[in-house]
C-alpha cells in the first residue's frame, strides 16, 4: 500500500445557518493519525461525539482556542484504527457531521501470482491481466491506471475493463513489463482522497550465445548477449570460469548492446591466442529471478592462417604444372627418337642415277 493523499477540506454546515465547519480527512489507513477541526460560534460550547457517544480523553486528544470571534476545537487520534470508523460532531445539537473511514493496509488487492508481491508475464500467453480489488467501505471511486508512473500508451491492445477494475493487455511482449500502478479516488461526501498500489509486471530474465565463435589473432573480438528480461537483469563476465569482468578494463570494453542494455558486448580490439576459452554471460539475480547464464568456446585462429588454402591451391597448381612440363618435354624428346628410328634404309642405301647418267653421256 502506498499511502493516502490527508489534510482534503470538507464544509459541512449545521442547520439551515452553517453554524459548524468541519476540516479532516475522510479516508485515513490503520496506523495513521486522524485530525479533525471544527469551528463554530464562540458561543456555543464544544463536546466531542462519534455516532451519538461522547468522546473523552486519553484516546483522543481534544484541545480549542478563540480566535476572531469564532471557537476552533481539534480532534485527533495518534493511530487510527478500524473501530474509529464513523460519523463525529463537535457540537452536540448540530445535525450534521465529519464522516471518517479507517481502512486496513490491504484495501487494495491486486492479483499478484501466488502472493510473491508480483505478476509474472509469459511472452507465449494470449493476454496479460491485472485487477486490484477495492475493500474500502466506500464505493464511490474512480479507477486509473498508470504504467511507470505516466499515462497508459495508446494502444489497440490495451483494454479497460472499469466494471471489473481489470486491465487487460492484448498479446504482450517484452516492452509490456514494468510497474503498474491501480489509482482509486475515493469521494466522500465532500472531498476525495486517493489511494493506489503499484504491481511490478516481471518479464522473466534469460540470456543466450552462440555455443562456438572463431576469432582470427590480431583482430576484434565482438560478443553480444541476447538479453531477455524486465527489470533489466545487471550483467557480468567471466573467462574460463576465474577471470570476471564487471566494467571495461585494459583490453577488455562492456559495452551496451542497441536495446541500451549496459554490459551486453564483450569486445576486445585485438586478439591474442592466449583469448582461447570459455566466456560466460551471466545475468544477476534480482529480487523477481534467479541468475541464469550462458557459455560460448571461443577458438582464435593464426593471422595467417586464411592464406594456408590459397598457398596450398598455388603449391598444388605450381606442382600440377611442373608435372605437365616434364611429361612435355619428355614426350618430345621421345618423339623426337622415334621419328630417327622411322627412316627406311631403302632411302639411306639408294644409288645416286644422277652420276651415272652424267658418265653415259661422255
Amino acid at each position: 500500500m502506498h499511502g493516502l493523499n490527508l489534510g482534503v477540506t470538507s464544509d459541512l454546515g449545521c442547520g439551515v445557518a452553517h453554524r459548524v465547519q468541519y476540516e479532516g480527512s475522510s479516508v485515513v489507513l490503520v496506523g495513521e493519525p486522524i485530525i479533525i477541526t471544527c469551528n463554530m460560534s464562540v458561543f456555543y460550547s464544544v463536546k466531542w461525539q462519534r455516532g451519538g457517544d461522547d468522546l473523552n480523553p486519553p484516546e483522543y486528544q481534544i484541545s480549542q482556542e478563540k480566535r476572531d470571534n469564532m471557537l476552533y476545537s481539534n480532534l485527533s487520534v495518534a493511530k487510527a484504527l478500524p473501530y474509529h470508523t464513523g460519523n463525529y460532531r463537535c457540537f452536540t445539537f448540530d445535525t450534521e457531521s465529519h464522516h471518517v473511514y479507517v481502512i486496513s493496509a490491504n484495501v487494495i488487492k491486486p492479483n499478484f501470482d501466488q502472493e510473491v508481491g508480483f505478476k509474472l508475464l509469459s511472452l507465449k500467453a494470449e493476454e496479460l491481466v491485472l485487477q486490484c480489488n477495492f475493500t474500502a467501505p466506500s464505493t464511490n471511486y474512480t479507477l486509473t491506471w498508470l504504467k511507470d508512473d505516466q499515462p497508459l500508451p495508446k494502444d489497440n491492445r490495451i483494454q479497460l475493463k472499469p466494471a471489473e477494475n481489470k486491465l487487460v493487455i492484448v498479446k504482450p511482449t517484452e516492452n509490456d513489463g514494468g510497474n503498474y500502478t491501480c489509482a482509486f479516488s475515493i469521494t466522500g461526501k465532500s472531498d476525495t482522497t486517493d489511494a493506489k498500489e503499484v504491481i511490478p509486471v516481471v518479464v522473466r530474465q534469460s540470456v543466450w550465445l552462440t555455443p562456438s565463435t572463431t576469432a582470427i589473432e590480431g583482430e576484434k573480438l565482438r560478443l553480444e548477449c541476447s538479453i531477455i528480461g524486465k527489470p533489466m537483469p545487471n550483467i557480468i563476465w567471466r573467462f574460463n570460469g576465474n577471470e570476471t569482468y564487471e566494467k571495461s578494463g585494459a583490453r577488455v570494453k562492456l559495452l551496451p548492446d542497441d536495446k541500451k542494455i549496459p554490459n551486453a558486448v564483450f569486445q576486445i580490439d585485438e586478439t591474442k591466442m592466449e583469448d582461447r576459452g570459455e566466456y560466460q554471460c551471466i545475468a544477476l539475480a534480482n529480487q523477481y529471478a534467479n541468475s541464469s547464464e550462458t557459455v560460448t568456446m571461443v577458438r582464435v585462429k593464426d593471422k595467417l592462417a586464411a592464406l594456408w588454402p590459397f598457398l596450398g591451391i598455388c603449391a598444388e597448381v605450381f606442382v600440377l604444372c611442373a608435372i605437365i612440363l616434364i611429361y612435355e618435354k619428355k614426350r618430345n624428346k621421345t618423339e623426337l627418337e622415334e621419328s630417327d628410328t622411322d627412316q627406311s634404309p631403302e632411302q639411306k642405301n639408294t644409288p645416286d642415277h644422277g652420276k651415272e647418267s652424267v658418265r653415259q653421256r661422255k
